[in-house]
């Protein structure tokens, strides 16, 4: 594959939308692309020593070529960070969603439903919760432990009822 082959592989790929799908395949082609153009740019560097030419005065033909490919890394971390903010924005909806849950799970502790009402509706916001993706790293320790909490007091709520 030559330099140019290259970049334009790599232009192609960084168009893709799915980050995922293109963050593997950027790594491999930019990779690729510089261990050959620092061997081009080696052999091109040497011929011009040998037919007389100091190194001070060397001027590189592949310079466009080496700023198209810096243009479209520069593309591919634009939409990398991109990708991360909505990857955020989501694991904080999700938070807001969990903790609506854990109230949720207060008020039907609270109350005075029957006992399948409130099962029925446990159940819901289990599967509710088990639906709901990642949330920022540094809440969910603290989330957990209060979903826990409230699911240990349903379940201790239930034992006193089957009790009477």
């Amino acid at each position: 594959m030559s330099l140019e082959d290259g970049v334009g592989e790599l232009e192609k790929v960084v168009q893709e939308l799915d980050y995922n799908n293109s963050k593997k395949r950027v790594g491999i082609l930019k990779a690729n692309f510089l261990k050959l153009y620092k061997s081009t740019e080696t052999t091109l560097v040497e011929q011009f020593l040998n037919e007389g030419g100091v190194r001070e005065e060397y001027k590189s033909p592949n310079i466009e070529v080496k700023e198209k490919f810096d243009q479209a890394l520069t593309l591919f971390k634009e939409k990398k960070a991109i990708f991360i903010e909505e990857q955020e924005k989501q694991k904080e909806q999700n938070l807001q969603e969990k903790l609506a849950i854990i109230d949720g799970l207060k008020e039907l502790i609270e109350s005075d439903t029957t006992l399948k009402e409130k099962n029925d509706k446990y159940k819901e916001f289990q599967e509710k919760w088990k639906s709901i993706g990642p949330v920022p790293q540094n809440e969910s320790h603290n989330l957990w432990q209060n979903f826990h909490f409230y699911v240990e007091k349903f379940f201790d709520l239930l034992r006193m009822n089957q009790e009477f």
